[in-house]
């Protein structure tokens, strides 16, 4: 259950948008300048001001760290009988 709860989303680093009458805000477009708003994080719950004007343009992501894959050992050419390895 604490999987599913959004109280696991928001200790991930992602906060709950309330507007002036504690009603959610599902999208930054519903907000308008000078508006006050209150902020959930997983620690606390802040109030703040809106400020600025909405963008046409989406955040830019960042890019996830590359992770890097071990690679894999070169196998060892068994003897043949004569004692001459393959190179295959």
């Amino acid at each position: 259950l604490n999987s599913l709860s959004h109280q696991s989303v928001l200790s991930r680093g992602f906060a709950l948008v309330y507007n002036a009458d504690g009603k959610l805000v599902r999208q930054g477009a519903d907000l308008k300048s000078g508006e006050t708003i209150d902020l959930e994080f997983a620690d606390a719950r802040r109030h703040a001001v809106v400020d600025g004007t909405a963008s046409d343009t989406p955040p830019v992501p960042r890019a996830a760290p590359a992770i890097k894959k071990p690679k894999p050992k070169p196998k060892k050419a068994k003897p043949t009988p004569d004692g001459q390895g393959t190179l295959f």
